[in-house]
């Protein structure tokens, strides 16, 4: 039985929505079905129940497959096989680190076969966990506490590499496509609010009320870093955003998973993918954002909702920031970590037309140009 599904479930779950099928089969039995090599793997089981779920943004298809020896997640991207060969690697990097406990231990990769598979692991993103409330404050901010701990101990032991060229960089590589869609949001926002181009760029801004400073200042902070390169890097997973936590309700374990991103990074821009949790994947209500120039000003109003976890998580996150600059003896880490956030926030400003219109975009923008002090 072959289902579709968009969230992450436990285990009970996924057997209530799916019900078991009347006739169990070996995993290699379904090879043809599901597209798979899943012959490699090497399990003899049959199975009893076989899932989609929901990839990420690095595309692929993620199964999950219950068998009578046991749950696996397999993980197949055949058009994008170095995706995978990148994180079969980032594991590796990590095995080593002060997150390997944390880590799903793999099964079986192939990087030739762009296949990666893990053991499943009973839990719920901590995203959807803060925004559905199924996690709660006290389990969510002690998680937040352990990792940034951990990221803390091992940064701070790492020689910082000097640059040679080759280092992550989610933000750096996304940019230019980043640039190209935010003009294309401004044209959206131009027409449909009767603000012109210039208007929207360089028009002080004002938020509910509040003074800010125009918009092309908050795109300059973010560029002026993301362009440049960053004085040192470090060994850092590179992508643990609130989607790549897994946490189990019950008694609070968790782990980490998607380690594509692993190696050099900027522990500013990692830091900033992990304190993160005020965005438009975050919102509980949109509301009505809204723009208009107005007396030589760029009026914005937004009312979207959010749970208070989110606020005091990310607030906290940014209070830490003076914490890890003071221990990675960096004086320029807090601003560092501000302009990627704002990037992170004009990001999810240029992908919004796509996502969720341009009441979105307002949002974005918005939450962008309030991190930038004036």
């Amino acid at each position: 039985m072959l289902v579709e599904d968009n969230q992450l479930f436990t285990t009970d779950e996924y057997l209530t929505a799916s019900p078991l099928s009347s006739t169990c089969e070996p995993v290699s039995s379904y090879q043809a079905l599901l597209g798979m090599p899943v012959n490699e793997i090497g399990l003899n089981g049959n199975v009893r129940n076989v899932v989609d779920i929901k990839g990420g943004m690095s595309g692929g298809r993620v199964v999950k497959i219950d068998t009578d020896e046991g749950t696996i997640v397999v993980k197949h991207n055949p058009e994008s096989p170095g995706k995978i060969a990148r994180e079969i690697q980032g594991y590796v990097i990590l095995a080593s680190s002060p997150l390997a406990n944390r880590l799903p231990v793999p099964i079986y990769s192939s990087a030739g076969s762009a296949l990666h598979v893990l053991p499943y692991f009973d839990g719920i993103q901590m995203r959807e966990g803060i925004k559905s409330g199924l996690l709660s404050d006290q389990m969510v901010m002690r998680v937040g506490d352990e990792l940034l701990d951990a990221k803390k101990s091992w940064w701070s032991r790492q020689e910082k590499h000097l640059l040679n060229g080759d280092y992550n960089s989610m933000q750096r590589q996304e940019w230019g496509d980043t640039a190209v869609k935010l003009g294309e949001l401004m044209n959206s926002l131009s027409v449909q609010y009767g603000a012109t181009v210039e208007e929207l760029l360089f028009l002080p801004v004002v938020i509910n009320g509040k003074d800010y400073l125009p918009l092309s200042n908050t795109i300059e902070t973010a560029k002026s870093v993301i362009e440049s390169d960053p004085p040192y890097t470090v060994i850092a997973h590179g992508d643990l955003t609130g989607a790549n936590i897994i946490v189990n309700p019950i008694d609070g374990d968790w782990k980490i998973v998607d380690a594509e991103w692993t190696g050099n990074t900027d522990p500013a821009e990692a830091y900033v993918r992990m304190i993160k949790q005020i965005s438009t994947t975050t919102v509980k209500k949109l509301g009505s954002p809204s723009l208009k120039s107005e007396d030589g000003k760029l009026i914005i109003d937004v009312d979207p909702v959010y749970s208070d976890l989110c606020q005091v998580f990310q607030s906290q996150g940014l209070l830490r920031a003076i914490e890890f600059g003071s221990a990675l003896n960096d004086e320029m880490f807090s601003d560092r970590v501000v302009a990627y956030l704002v990037g992170s926030y004009l990001r999810e400003a240029a992908l919004s037309l796509k996502r969720g219109g341009p009441e979105m975009g307002i949002l974005a923008l918005s939450q962008a140009c309030q991190v930038v002090k004036k």
